[in-house]
């Protein structure tokens, strides 16, 4: 293949790549409250977007039970090492992209709200 018809094809791949892979997902931990996780306040920095993960980690120290609080879209939920077992409820729908980590899990996690 020649010099010229090479990169072409790598500015090419480049070009598909850049606009098909996602960005690096914002690992988001949750913060030390029963705060619906529709509001920044039950974030240690932001609420989780749709390409965010939301994580529970030893940030909280004990059983947590939230409501979802809105529509909310994640790319996926990370259970870690919280200090007791994960709870959201809810009326309102959570869209998760990526689906649930529970590899690392030292808790349980319920969902009692409506998941796509």
């Amino acid at each position: 293949m020649s010099n010229q018809r090479q990169k072409v094809v790598c500015v090419s791949l480049a070009a598909f790549a850049a606009v098909c892979l996602p960005a690096t997902a914002a690992t988001r931990d949750k913060a030390n409250n029963q705060d619906n996780l529709n509001l920044s306040s039950s974030w240690l920095v932001s609420a989780p977007g749709s390409s965010d993960i939301a994580q529970w980690t030893n940030t909280v120290t004990g059983a947590n039970a939230t409501l979802l609080g809105a529509d909310r879209s994640w790319l996926g939920i990370k259970i870690v090492n919280p200090g007791g077992a994960v709870s959201i409820a809810g009326t309102n729908t959570l869209t998760l992209g990526g689906g649930v980590d529970m590899t690392l899990a030292t808790q349980n996690l319920t969902l009692g709200c409506g998941l796509t």
